[in-house]
Parts: C-alpha cells; sequence; structure tokens
C-alpha cells in the first residue's frame, strides 16, 4: 500500500525516513499516480477507489468514495487540497457514516 507523501503535514518532532525500493514498486507506485490523475479529471474531482475506516470493535470499507475539499485546515492548506479529514466528512455528507460529537 502507498500514500502520498503530501496527504501528511510535517509536524513538530517528526522524522522522516526514506527507504529504498525495487523497480517494481516504482510501477506501482507510477501506475497508482496515473490512476489518480485520470480519475480527477474524469470525474472533475478526487474519487478514492478504496476507503477503509478501523474502529476499536468494527471496521466499514468503502469503494469509488469522491472526495470533496471541505477547507477546514485552511489555516496549513491552500483551498481545494484534500485531506484524510475530507474523506471521513465526503462520506458523513453521503450519509454512510454517521459522525456525532458526544460531550461527556
Amino acid at each position: 500500500m502507498f500514500f502520498r507523501m503530501d496527504h501528511f503535514p510535517y509536524k513538530d518532532g517528526m522524522h522522516i525516513t526514506f527507504y529504498q525500493t525495487t523497480a517494481v514498486d516504482i510501477k506501482k507506485i507510477h501506475e497508482n499516480f496515473n490512476t489518480e490523475t485520470q480519475n480527477r479529471q474524469k470525474n472533475n474531482g478526487v474519487v478514492v477507489p478504496d476507503v477503509l475506516i478501523r474502529g476499536k470493535r468494527s471496521r466499514a470499507t468503502f469503494e469509488n468514495v469522491e472526495i470533496l475539499p471541505h477547507n477546514t485546515r485552511n489555516d496549513l492548506f491552500r483551498d481545494g487540497v484534500i485531506t484524510a479529514l475530507d474523506v471521513i466528512l465526503s462520506l458523513a455528507d453521503k450519509k454512510k457514516i454517521d459522525i456525532r460529537i458526544e460531550m461527556a
């Protein structure tokens, strides 16, 4: 599984480690990037092919999830940047998951 580096902001105390990889892995990364680029152009937005949400007692999987930017962190990112939070909020917008904040 591969994750794009630009989806994770640098935080104080964070360490970045580089690993040498194989040509096969580089090809997979390149294919994923091409697929993402083509999907973005075709759909006028971001469509994530597979989303897995894992909780302590449950897990949920979703396919071909259209992600819309919610611009919740415009103090760090320019408008339109997609973050992991946008995945959750987009699923909630479509009533695929329920998000509640409960105060004890």
